[in-house]
């Protein structure tokens, strides 16, 4: 029994002890677990902080840009866009009369093809009517009935033809119903439309005028579906549904190659069908189609277009916008994947807000307008393509681009910010510090960073620049934005009568 007794107390000495080591262990354990959860929620909170500082700076962007804040007086900026305007129309009747554009350094003329096709009267008429200048809007009309004849063996760019000449003769015909107008328009379209005669009802770059040999496999989305506003008025007008159906088609061949997440790329080879280059942005190339797209929808009141644009829009804001301690930004990139290629903006991507606000995406508009007044900022004047990181310029010149204009205006329009007045103010004031040349008109830059002159003075910019400067002065003027839509050059077609 003692024996048995000593053996008991033993095995309880053990238990004992196990229980001990057991309970050192649980406890060491819930020490461990305790420190190491609060190193956890310590690292998270530290986290947090940064993120929500990230936030901080880069949704809202970084520090707004410090603009002129004095009075504007809008009708005297309004009058100074006319007497500039008048001042490039005397340059160009001095020295292109009847030509495409005036060089106003050389005081000379410049042609795009063998032929002109009167780029500088056909934008600069809209612009005149708008102005109240019936005088040179009579004086453009003369010359463009009395001069232009599309029967001619000259090879154009298709989607530029369309855009400038033929949304420029069917605007004029809606301006001041005279059926020479729409004669002509219909005249050109046709001979146009056979640039569809691409595999997929896709459409080649090129297109001959008098024999309609098309050339230029290798196109961007905005030669292959951005002219839906133009083919499709011309239908409206002539009641021939041909014109709108073929660009149709082209736009849904387009829109169908699009990716998986629905991006689409840079370029096409049209017999193929395939995509040439994979990258996708909202600059030049791309620009014009996604805008069209939704004016179209607009314009037509077509379900279809919109739900392809809303599809299309969605995927570039998810995936192409990238917020940076300088503000908000959409990238160069990958159709496929919506990764990064490259950092850059350009100038035609300064027209976006524009687009965001009329889509009703205004806090969107907001954020990426104050980004394009940084790009415009950071040298004075705008350059065609900047790297937004690095700040580096990639194309330094200025080629009197509307696209912040046109932004400035319509966000100016449909904002209630007294910003928008001041940011389109100070673009137009360096524009005109900076590239009017005293004699003759105005002139490009060469380069933002030294200021040096080109000897170049845009159609667009009688079409499209000074348009949008006017709309952004003259109230008038910018209730056009109710009832029309504007076309990459600065056309106007008038919305349904329902809107």
């Amino acid at each position: 029994m003692p024996q048995n007794k000593f053996v008991f107390l033993t095995q309880i000495k053990q238990k004992i002890t196990q229980f001990r080591n057991l309970k050192k262990n649980f406890m060491g354990n819930i020490i461990f677990n305790t420190k190491f959860t609060l190193l956890l929620k310590i690292i998270f909170f530290l986290l947090s902080i940064s993120v929500i500082y990230s936030c901080k700076i880069t949704l809202k962007g970084s520090k707004p840009i410090s603009l002129p804040s004095n009075n504007i007086k809008t009708d005297s900026m309004a009058a100074d866009v006319k007497a500039q305007m008048l001042h490039c129309w005397n340059t160009y009747k001095k020295y292109a009369w009847g030509h495409d554009e005036v060089r106003p350094l050389a005081m000379s003329s410049k042609n795009y093809y063998n032929e002109p096709l009167m780029l500088t009267p056909i934008s600069a008429y809209s612009t005149f009517r708008m102005m109240g200048l019936d005088q040179e809007a009579a004086e453009c009309k003369e010359l463009i009935m009395s001069r232009l004849n599309f029967d001619r063996d000259i090879t154009v760019n298709h989607a530029e033809v369309v855009h400038v000449v033929l949304g420029g003769l069917l605007n004029a015909y809606e301006a001041d119903n005279d059926e020479q107008w729409l004669d002509m328009a219909a005249d050109l379209g046709n001979r146009l439309i056979p640039a569809f005669n691409a595999p997929w009802g896709l459409c080649y770059r090129q297109v001959n005028l008098k024999t309609g040999t098309t050339s230029g496999d290798i196109c961007t989305p905005n030669e292959i579906g951005g002219m839906l506003m133009e083919y499709g008025t011309l239908s409206k007008y002539t009641g021939d549904a041909k014109y709108f159906d073929i660009a149709m088609k082209g736009t849904k061949s387009l829109y169908n190659r699009k990716s998986k997440i629905n991006l689409l790329g840079s370029a096409m080879d049209v017999r193929s069908g395939t995509w040439t280059n994979p990258e996708s942005n909202i600059m030049e190339g791309s620009d014009i189609w996604i805008d069209d797209l939704y004016k179209a929808a607009v314009l037509f009141n077509n379900a279809e277009l919109y739900a392809m644009f809303t599809t299309n829009i969605t995927a570039i804001i998810k995936y192409l916008r990238e917020y940076t301690e300088s503000g908000t930004w959409y990238e160069n990139g990958n159709m496929n994947y919506g990764t990064q290629v490259h950092p850059e903006f350009s100038a035609q991507s300064c027209s976006f807000p524009a687009l965001l606000m009329l889509y009703g995406n205004k806090t969107e508009a907001d954020l990426v307008f104050e980004s394009v007044i940084r790009y415009w900022s950071e040298y004075g004047m705008a350059p065609e393509l900047m790297n937004y990181k690095s700040k580096q310029v990639i194309s330094a010149s200025y080629l009197l681009r509307p696209q912040p204009l046109l932004s400035a205006a319509v966000l100016n329009k449909y904002g209630n910010k007294s910003r928008y007045l001041q940011a389109g103010n100070y673009f137009y004031t360096q524009l005109v510090k900076f590239c009017r040349n005293d004699d003759n008109g105005f002139v490009a830059l060469r380069d933002v960073r030294t200021l040096e002159k080109m000897d170049q003075l845009d159609y667009y910019f009688f079409g499209a620049t000074l348009k949008y400067a006017y709309m952004l002065y003259n109230s008038e003027a910018a209730r056009y934005l109710d009832t029309h839509v504007f076309n990459a050059s600065g056309m106007m077609f008038k919305k349904p009568s329902n809107e």
